[in-house]
């Protein structure tokens, strides 16, 4: 009995060596089958491999690249647009004025009285940064010293022309509500104040932005879809090469790496055309319109074109990144 015990328990010692000597070996790196290091992030690396995905998918980032040029051109130019209508809006809001002509008095010292009365009730009024109380005598000494003809004429006729309140706004867009609020304060008979042609403009300038950011709205849909089907494309065209890298343990952002830098690089390089197309067309157009319009206040400094260009071209990278971002993730949850 002792000696079968035995020699069991030595069957066991035998079988635990060889165990321990099968977990050494596996273990133990063998030289002859050296284990390869997982892959590592190199910045030469994954911009090689952005350029042969860019070159094996030439035909859609053609397409990427002339969408987003034409988005950022489009947003460039809508952007100084902009910053010339709110100049020209500005100007108006600094000439816009209201003119309240008063009701004859008896008297002038009537007609003082209902003057002051009139101011007072004025300087409750919101939106007015000013109100000025011409008389009728310096009116009329104005409109002679415009139209010296007229000099002659007060030899023939009294002075036809009645006191009057010059009143400017603080915004040209409550030129209505102002203009009504002040025609019911007692003592004004009559006001003045282009209202159709104010109106007009502003109009046309709201117009004309509010279409442009319409537009521009819908190319950064269209070009934040052609970058996520650019990089969809090059990453199943490569979907073999991408599964071997997962196998051997690659991670996520090694993976998608070159393609997020194709996606900038889009970015940058539209950026780059734009900038080529965007300040001297802009500076063409604005001598232009310069020549032809002298009493508009265009921009024509290139300091504020470029740091229009400078916005327009941070929000391209950020397209490119963005929208590379969601398509590579999207592809590698799906191959999941």
């Amino acid at each position: 009995m002792c000696a079968t015990t035995r020699t069991a328990d030595t069957r066991y010692e035998g079988d635990a060596s060889q165990v321990s000597s099968l977990e050494s070996r596996v273990h133990t790196p063998d030289s002859r089958f050296p284990i390869p290091d997982p892959p590592r992030a190199s910045m030469t690396y994954h911009l090689r491999q952005s350029w042969l995905a860019l070159r094996a998918n030439f035909t859609a980032g053609v397409a990427t690249l002339t969408t987003m040029t034409l988005t950022l051109t489009l947003l460039a130019l809508v952007g100084m647009v902009t910053l010339n209508l709110e100049r020209i809006v500005r100007g108006l809001e600094r000439d816009v004025q209201i003119t309240a002509f008063l009701k004859p008095t008896a008297s002038q010292n009537d007609s003082s009285a209902q003057a002051e009365a009139v101011q007072s009730a004025l300087s409750e009024v919101e939106g007015l940064s000013s109100a000025e109380f011409v008389s009728r005598d310096a009116a009329y000494e104005q409109l002679v010293a415009e139209y010296a003809a007229l000099g002659d004429a007060q030899k023939l006729v009294q002075n036809p022309l009645q006191d009057r309140i010059v009143v400017k706004v603080t915004d040209a867009t409550r030129l209505e509500g102002i203009a009504a609020t002040i025609r019911k304060i007692p003592g004004v008979a009559d006001l003045e104040y282009g209202a159709q042609f104010v109106s007009t403009v502003l109009s046309a300038l709201f117009t004309v932005r509010t279409a442009g950011y319409v537009l521009v709205g819908l190319l950064v849909l269209n070009t934040l879809l052609n970058i996520l089907n650019t990089i969809r494309v090059a990453m199943f065209a490569r979907r073999d090469e991408i599964q071997v890298m997962r196998m051997i343990g690659a991670t996520r952002g090694f993976i998608r790496a070159p393609y997020v830098l194709e996606g900038v690089g889009l970015a940058l390089l539209s950026s780059l055309v734009t900038l080529l197309l965007v300040l001297p067309g802009y500076n063409n157009l604005a001598s232009r319109v310069a020549e032809l319009v002298p009493y508009v206040p265009v921009i024509r400094d290139d300091t504020v074109t470029l740091r229009v260009l400078a916005v327009v071209t941070g929000l391209g990278v950020l397209l490119g990144l963005f929208g590379s971002l969601f398509a590579t993730n999207r592809y590698l949850r799906e191959a999941e």
